[in-house]
Formats: structure tokens, sequence, C-alpha cells
């Protein structure tokens, strides 16, 4: 079992920042929360580009630990 904890969240999230400045959002930076906004808006990587790097891992972690149809498209 994966343990995620806040503190191995990448400094640098460009998605979720692109993302909450496209569509005017203010994010907390709690895992459940910025899993759901992946969720949510994961078509616009194809207008914003993909996830890459620490980012990607991340993503791929919480996914992977709440059972996030996102763990398969990594």
């Amino acid at each position: 079992m994966t343990v995620i904890s806040i503190h191995q969240q990448p400094q640098e999230l460009p998605f979720i920042n692109a993302v909450s400045t496209r569509f005017n959002l203010r994010v907390s930076r709690e895992e459940e929360t910025l899993l759901a906004i992946y969720e949510r808006y994961w078509l616009m990587t194809r207008v914003l580009g993909p996830l890459e790097g620490a980012e990607k891992r991340y993503v791929k972690r919480l996914a992977r630990k709440h059972n996030s149809f996102l763990h398969q498209r990594l």
C-alpha cells in the first residue's frame, strides 16, 4: 500500500495552475480535492498539454490510492 502525504506533493502543479487560472478556481492542496480537479478537467489535457514529470507521477500515485480512472490513463 502506497501512502502519499501532503509533503510528497510537487512544488509546481502546472496543470492545476493552468486550470485554476483559466476557470477562475480557488483550489485547496488536499489530495481528494486535487484528484477531483484532475478527474473533472482531464479532457483539458488535450488543450493544455499532457501531464509531465513530477506532476504526472504524483497524479498517478493519487489515482492508484483512490481507485481513480486516471490510473489507467497515465
